[in-house]
């Protein structure tokens, strides 16, 4: 009854735990969103500055600070991009799980269940109740790419 008990409690905290990140993959990809359009403004603005005549007073000066600080703000949001899109994928490799159970195999069969390493980057798999008999084999969980069956 205790381990019943347990086991729901772990999957309550699951479910929250991945609503809580699906959450914040939202507000990230909203941030990213906001970010490219702020950068693609700059660089309009970026382009109209340049297509603008001179002006006589300052021989330009204002234009191309204005110019000058426009790339700053646009070398700033690409790198602000670049560490939300890291933040991102790392957001989605927490909140994608794998749920293993009930493998059987018996009779010198062979089964290969989860996924390769080269596709995976963090991954929470829960694997449970696997069973081989009569020389079978059974590679469950994260494995190797190279593995021949």
């Amino acid at each position: 009854m205790a381990q019943l008990w347990s086991k729901k409690i772990s999957q309550a905290d699951r479910e929250n735990a991945k609503g809580q990140l699906q959450t914040l993959e939202m507000k990230i990809q909203r941030h990213l969103n906001l970010t490219k359009r702020q950068q693609e403004e700059a660089e309009k603005r970026k382009q109209e500055l340049q297509e603008e005549p001179e002006d006589e007073e300052d021989s330009g000066a204002q234009q191309t600070l204005a110019i000058k600080e426009i790339k700053e703000q646009s070398r700033l949001l690409e790198a602000d991009q670049v560490s939300c899109g890291v933040v991102f994928s790392q957001v989605r490799s927490k909140r994608s799980g794998q749920d293993i159970s009930n493998i059987v195999t018996m009779d010198n069969s062979k089964a290969l269940v989860g996924l390769p390493e080269s596709v995976v980057g963090n991954i929470n798999q829960r694997i449970n109740n696997v069973r081989t008999k009569g020389s079978s084999q059974a590679i469950v969980g994260v494995y190797s790419g190279n593995i021949s069956l």
